[in-house]
């Protein structure tokens, strides 16, 4: 799994800068309890909640938060099909940049609305009804050059949708 944020600034084993991805977990809409919480085979016709995390750390984090004039990260889910079908952003939400703290972290639950994404069928050739899950978790900037944009990205599980019946 790939978990990655841009700044990363490290000078001499120091931490200036550093953000970490948690990754995307999928919450069963059926049983959202744990310990059945990683449902990776979906029902097209119902909704469900995807939990994406992640955590900003280093001494620069609470100066780079208060100097930015973006009040909001904008986290999106895409979904990529493994094989045939769909690629597309399937679910976003705006969180706020809240309390500056160093550390600072944040999840957020993102719905997935109902027959966002299409059944794969065996012997079908235009749909496979896999897809991998990547989110992107933006925080904006106008603060100019060199540009202050802080972006992370966190790949995934990869998820089957199958109607049940």
């Amino acid at each position: 799994m790939t978990n990655t944020f841009d700044p990363r600034l490290d000078v001499g084993g120091f931490n200036l800068f550093k953000g970490e991805a948690a990754g995307i977990v999928v919450i069963d809409p059926i049983t959202p309890n744990p310990p059945f919480v990683k449902n990776f085979v979906l029902d097209p016709s119902k909704p469900f909640d995807l939990k994406v995390s992640w955590e900003l750390d280093g001494f620069l984090v609470p100066i780079w938060l208060s100097a930015l004039d973006s009040s909001n990260w904008n986290v999106q889910v895409f979904a990529e099909s493994v094989g045939p079908g769909d690629e597309k952003l399937i679910a976003s939400i705006s969180e706020p940049v809240g309390a500056i703290t160093n550390p600072k972290t944040y999840d957020v639950t993102i719905t997935v609305p109902a027959n966002a994404l299409a059944e794969g069928n065996p012997g079908q050739a235009n749909v496979s009804g896999i897809y991998k899950l990547t989110a992107c978790i933006f925080l904006n900037s106008s603060l100019g050059t060199p540009g202050y944009d802080i972006v992370g990205f966190a790949e995934g599980p990869t998820i089957k949708i199958e109607n049940p019946v």
